[in-house]
């Protein structure tokens, strides 16, 4: 039969109405061409063979049963498009024919030191050099027309191995083995001889690389002799066009689709043939760009012509390969890669094709697929050149972090969490680019300028207000709504409720946090980003366990953060209602090591005027005494490092401040895992990196004056929450602080409201009673101890010392009015001896005035006990008044002997330090009591 009498037949036409498959449009004859075919004559679609051929088949085929040959109720029971099972036919075992042995290929040996091996990379280096040098030679495709030629030096398959041979080789390198048996990463450097054969032909590489890479954009139709039409080569791949538009078929032309021609057998190879070799080197340019020992090896001006090729592949729509998905894919994760210097990242034209390839990425119009899509790598390469080159793309973000954020919202969990990295990268990326700029000024010897940084992110910030406008960005608000549900499940009311896959809490904490941190200063004019963060806060606040409440305050330390970035740029310089509103907002959080971060931001701004410091200064005290009585890790030291020297310096500058607030590691470690481990690690890394009380400045002696209620109010708090040391004694920094309060009180004017406060404090601790004699005594030495202290502040040997006496009054009262059991050793010990410290500081001028504040009952049961204690630390004139104790004419008891014993030992002690003053004075002392007597 002949071409010509090949017909097509249609049925005849069936009304819409009346046709049981009118929904189903492609089964109706006149929709089995599209339109445009049905308007022209159609061309030959098939080709017949010019010489008849007999095709004769070995094998018969097996009809399969009939259908009607089955049994009625087999028929009933199975389905009609079921076949019977064909019977089962037992064959005798036959023993099988040995296998003939395979030959496997042997493997090229390897060095024992492939690092210091000069001749390891020159066979894949050499053919991919040769590849440029050699003339090319014409080779021969066979083509369905005929003879077809291409200008291919070398077989593309020689080329794509050795470049799958040198990736090899430069990774295994990277690797040694250590002692215990473990491959660890060896430090690569640049002049290794592993690197001679790159060393020696980088031009060469440079012009391969480029022109390997670049393949990826020759359309394999374009050397076929047969001209095209123009509608044929722009709708070349069909495939392709799902990919761009996110969808199982393309979008149609106006005009309809055209008639396209298919590639032959041979384009179809050399399709493949050049998609292979572009991936390939694609891979190998990555490790040249990531490892700067091998990028040095080549030219500014190489490596730029290099990554424009890179970067054209993403920039290319459609891409003219077998496999478009696949190669942005390679070429957005070499991009990943790039570690270049900023000379070759500044060459005219590369940071803005970056930046072009970067947001056709992310925006999804390379492939909306998921876990190796290009969305996905394109949110890694944001990242991590948003890490690597802030100060490049810096500048560029307002215009993409809108894409970021939209990408939250994807149904695909990888891209969620991609998202929430990318906007962490961006973060930290900005505080890379301030401290940079910091150093290379500080460097050259010129004032830092921030306002470049500054300038991008107020520009960033307000790209995400807009991108949280209720009436424009619902979708995000939604989003918000999410995070608020992840986090709710680990209140105190929790829920069960059933959240995504991937939506874990440490995306839910990084996605806030770096939300927080790009809104900076527009943070509390944004009521969507406002009310969700601090509906989080407070939920982790109160939550069970111990990471979420951690992370809740690294969560807040952002606020902060971006309260600071709003105070800087603060018209109204502190003093406007919205200033204090927000003041007051952020010291409402002391837990959780948020109270350094509180402390250091209301004491860090001095150019306010003096209402608006001493009105921070105030909430800042009020924070330190909070964080007091919640027992938080740190505040003793922090309190502490308040009442320190005034002349120690501050270790840390404020960028260095506002890099410690914002938690970098919650949001760039992975957030992959629904366990709170990863979250644990990532929040106990930030806390021990954040804010410390060496980060906070010192007060002012002014400043302790203004505030000594607030701090002396703290202060008292101290002994409850503080831990005792292993030998039972209370810690050193209790007395230290104590000292220093002490100290401001010969500052102040109004001193009596003090020392009233102060007496109050002693007796206080002095009245405490406890059930277990051990603490009982632990406490009567801490007494002991703010004792001495408040001797050694107060006592003055060139006045009358009566405040000092006052305070030793008033603790003896209390001592003797409210003395604790004493029948138990050790109170009794500790009960002596703080006693005997007291009689012992001088302060009570005559025997007279210390017998009527101990009474007589008490005195014949401690007397030898406090005399035996005192010669320990001799003082005359306080020895002269313990001795003329029992010459007092207003008692009556008698010495016992051991009251004797310790009266003569201190008598003797007295008269060898004083000599003839004492035994004087002892021999009046005597002589008047026996006078009295008679």
């Amino acid at each position: 039969m002949s071409p010509q009498q090949v017909k097509w037949s249609p049925r005849a036409p069936v009304s819409p109405r009346s046709s049981p498959n009118r929904s189903r449009g492609h089964l109706r004859p006149t929709n089995l061409h599209p339109p445009s075919l049905l308007t022209r004559s159609r061309t030959q679609r098939v080709s017949f063979a010019q010489k008849d051929s007999h095709h004769v088949y070995t094998t018969p085929l097996r009809p399969l049963p009939s259908y009607s040959s089955k049994p009625p109720a087999f028929i009933a029971s199975r389905s009609i498009l079921k076949a019977k099972t064909p019977e089962r036919v037992i064959v005798p075992e036959v023993a099988a024919p040995e296998a003939p042995p395979q030959h496997v290929r042997d493997t090229s040996p390897a060095p024992d030191d492939p690092l210091h091996c000069a001749t390891y990379l020159t066979s894949p280096v050499s053919t991919i050099v040769s590849s440029v040098t050699i003339a090319p030679q014409p080779n021969r495709i066979d083509g369905e027309y005929g003879d077809t030629y291409g200008p291919l030096p070398m077989n593309l398959h020689d080329i794509a191995e050795a470049y799958s041979l040198m990736l090899a080789r430069m990774r295994l390198q990277a690797m040694t083995v250590a002692a215990d048996g473990s491959p660890t990463e060896a430090e690569i450097t640049s002049d290794l001889p592993l690197l001679e054969p790159i060393r020696k032909y980088h031009t060469e590489l440079a012009v391969a690389l480029s022109r390997d890479v670049g393949r990826a954009l020759i359309r394999p139709v374009s050397f076929s002799p047969t001209p095209y039409h123009t509608e044929e080569i722009s709708d070349w791949s069909s495939d392709y066009s799902s990919d761009v538009f996110g969808s199982s078929s393309p979008p149609g032309s106006p005009s309809g689709p055209t008639q396209r021609r298919g590639l032959t057998a041979a384009e179809v190879k050399y399709a493949r043939d050049l998609s292979l070799v572009s991936q390939s080197a694609i891979r190998v340019l990555a490790v040249v760009f990531h490892e700067p020992a091998i990028s040095s090896h080549f030219t500014d001006q190489e490596l730029a012509e290099m990554l424009k090729v890179l970067i054209s592949i993403p920039n290319t729509m459609p891409l003219p390969t077998p496999n478009p998905r696949k190669t942005h894919t390679a070429a957005l994760w070499a991009l990943q890669m790039v570690r270049l210097p900023l000379s070759t990242m500044k060459k005219p034209g590369v940071a803005d094709s970056l930046f072009d390839a970067l947001q056709m990425a992310v925006q999804g119009k390379l492939g909306r697929e998921g876990k190796k899509g290009s969305t996905s790598e394109g949110l890694t390469a944001v990242q991590c050149l948003s890490t690597h080159y802030p100060c490049i793309l810096g500048p560029m973000l307002p215009t993409l972090v809108g894409d970021v954020i939209r990408c939250l919202s994807s149904p695909m969990a990888l891209i969620r969490q991609r998202a929430a990295l990318a906007l962490g990268g961006i973060t930290q990326g900005l505080f890379d680019w301030e401290e940079e700029e910091e150093v290379l000024s500080n460097d050259a010897g010129r004032t830092f300028d921030p306002t470049p940084i500054h300038e991008a992110r107020r520009a960033i910030s307000e790209a995400v207000l807009d991108a949280f406008d209720l009436q424009t960005g619902t979708k995000n608000a939604v989003m918000l709504k999410v995070i608020k549900d992840i986090i709710a499940q680990f209140g105190p009311d929790a829920t069960t409720q059933a959240t995504r896959p991937g939506d874990t809490p440490h995306w839910a904490f990084s996605v806030l946090a770096s939300l927080v941190t790009l809104l900076e200063r527009n943070f509390f004019k944004c009521g969507a980003m406002h009310t969700a963060v601090a509906t989080c806060a407070m939920i982790a606040f109160n939550a069970k366990k111990a990471a979420i409440r951690a992370a809740g305050g690294l969560l807040w330390s952002c606020v902060i953060w971006a309260w600071k970035r709003f105070d800087e740029h603060d018209p109204t310089r502190g003093e406007g209602e919205e200033s204090l509103k927000n003041e007051k907002l952020i010291a409402q959080v002391v837990v959780e090591h948020v109270g350094f971060g509180v402390v250091a931001a209301l004491m860090g701004a001095l150019d306010r005027s003096e209402a608006v410091r001493a009105r921070r200064l105030r909430r800042a005290t009020r924070t330190v005494r909070a964080m007091i009585t919640e027992n938080c890790a740190g505040a003793p030291e922090l309190f502490a490092r308040l009442l320190g020297d005034e002349d120690s310096s501050v270790s840390s500058n404020s960028f260095a401040i506002d890099r410690k607030l914002v938690p970098t590691n919650l949001l760039n470690q992975p957030l992959v895992g629904a366990d709170l481990k990863a979250l644990s690690i990532a929040v106990n890394s930030n806390i021990a990196q954040g804010v410390k009380p060496e980060d906070i400045r010192p007060l002012t002696m002014d400043e302790r004056v203004s505030e000594w209620s607030l701090l002396f109010a703290a202060w008292k708090q101290f002994p409850g929450t503080v831990p005792m040391t292993n030998d039972g004694e209370a810690p050193e920094l209790l007395f230290t602080t104590w000292r220093a309060i002490l100290l401001v009180t010969t500052h102040v004017k109004e001193h009596i409201p003090c020392f009233v406060s102060i007496a109050e404090a002693l007796t206080a601790f002095a009245n405490s009673k406890y059930d277990d004699p051990q603490q009982m005594a632990i406490t009567l030495n801490f007494v002991r101890r703010l004792w001495g202290v408040v001797h050694e502040v107060f006592f003055n040997p060139l006045s009358s010392n009566n405040l000092l006496a006052d305070f030793s009054a008033d603790l003896i009262q209390t001592l003797a009015q409210r003395p604790p059991d004493l029948g138990k050793k050790v109170v009794r010990e500790a009960w002596v001896t703080l006693l005997a410290d007291v009689l012992a500081s001088g302060a009570l001028d005559s025997a007279d005035t210390l017998c009527d504040v101990l009474p007589e009952t008490l005195w014949s049961s401690v007397y030898a006990g406090v005399v035996g204690k005192y010669p320990e630390e001799l003082n005359f004139e306080a020895g002269l008044v313990l001795c003329g104790v029992p010459f007092n004419e207003n008692y009556t008891w008698v010495l016992s002997e051991d009251d004797w014993t310790a009266w003569s030992n201190l008598a003797h002690a007295l008269v060898m330090s004083e000599g003839d003053q004492a035994f004087s004075s002892l021999l009046n002392m005597v002589t008047g009591a026996h006078a009295t007597s008679v």
